[in-house]
């Protein structure tokens, strides 16, 4: 059983900065042991989006800021210094590529036991007779 209960409201509701209604999908989590409460608010201008679907929308939206991240820390995306538009384009789908490839080449080393690129890149370049693929 978990110690978590989890309530999910959707609402559309009016801000006074904002023009339009607003889709309003509020998470509410509270540990059943300590009685504390955490919330999280999700947002969208598209009323016909459903709770569960904005959910998705806004957890794809953090896997894609992460892989961004990812990319220009790790692969290059922020050291190249093209300036051609052919050039810039290979550099960036390069470092994405370099993304999905480690996502995908991480579970295939076990003997890792990590889930960070940083170790990726150590393990690969200082056991290279570990690598079974």
């Amino acid at each position: 059983m978990s110690n978590v209960k989890t309530r999910i409201y959707q609402v559309q509701l009016w801000h006074k900065n904002f023009p339009e209604l607003l889709n309003v999908v509020v998470i509410a989590k509270t540990n059943l042991i300590n009685g504390k409460t955490a919330k999280v608010l999700l947002f969208s201008d598209d009323l016909n989006l459903s709770y569960d679907l904005l959910i998705t929308y806004y957890s794809l939206r953090f896997q894609i800021e992460f892989n961004f991240r990812d990319a220009k820390q790790h692969w290059g995306l922020e050291d190249f210094m093209n300036v051609g538009a052919t050039q810039v384009g290979n550099a960036a789908n390069f470092s994405m590529f370099m993304v999905t490839f480690s996502q995908l080449l991480l579970p295939q080393l076990p003997h890792l036991n990590s889930e960070s690129i940083l170790d990726l890149k150590g393990g690969l370049w200082n056991n290279p007779h570990k690598c079974s693929f």
